[in-house]
């Protein structure tokens, strides 16, 4: 699976540049999405699928900020997969989950660069 590259040129257009705002947000980003993965793992765990696809909702958004593509459309699969007809794509819900979860943590080792590059 290739790396998909941040690209932080519509955060930091919005933020007007300003380091200390994209560092917050940035941070931000960090502590709710893996807060909200633990959530959604245990959402779909115990098939609690209508929450899990608006836990996965709230998750698309981050991505568009951060110009991850990739997990951007992952996650909007999910959302799909957990509104339609989770307990005939059960499978397919646990195995999208995992390779979201690599994406995400790959975003999130990304994000964890940016902060020490905006540090210095």
């Amino acid at each position: 699976m290739p790396i998909t590259k941040l690209n932080l040129d519509l955060l930091s257009n919005l933020l007007k540049d300003n380091k200390n705002a994209i560092r917050h947000a940035l941070e931000l980003f960090v502590e709710t999405t893996n807060e909200d993965m633990v959530l959604l793992r245990d959402k779909i765990n115990n098939k609690k699928f209508l929450e899990a696809s608006r836990l996965a909702h709230s998750l698309k958004s981050r991505f568009v900020y951060l110009g991850n593509d990739d997990a951007y459309e992952k996650v909007k699969l999910l959302e799909r997969l957990l509104k339609e007809s989770p307990d005939n794509t059960s499978n397919e819900i646990n195995t999208l989950f995992e390779k979201l979860s690599l994406l995400i943590n790959n975003c999130i080792f990304q994000v964890n660069e940016e902060l020490k590059a905006l540090e210095c």
